[in-house]
């Protein structure tokens, strides 16, 4: 099997990344393996356009939070 990824992110109004979002799906027949949204913390605190669809029904779920210093380390 081969596979690609897409990778989405969304920004802050000054313009941080505040999410990212990533896709893995078969090539051949485009079905999705993996999908994973992580928030950036403390980037998403501050807002976007896009910040109202950050939080799965209304509740932060702390294993896809990232902090400043494990985003600096990835």
């Amino acid at each position: 099997m081969e596979y690609f990824a897409v990778i989405d992110t969304e920004t802050t109004w000054s313009n941080e990344v505040m999410s990212i979002g990533v896709v893995i799906a078969d090539v051949y027949n485009m079905i999705p393996i993996c999908a994973e949204c992580y928030i950036v913390d403390p980037a998403y605190k501050e807002g976007g356009m896009y910040s109202s669809v950050l939080l799965a029904h209304g509740k932060k779920n702390k294993k896809y939070i990232l902090g400043y210093k494990k985003r600096m380390l990835r």
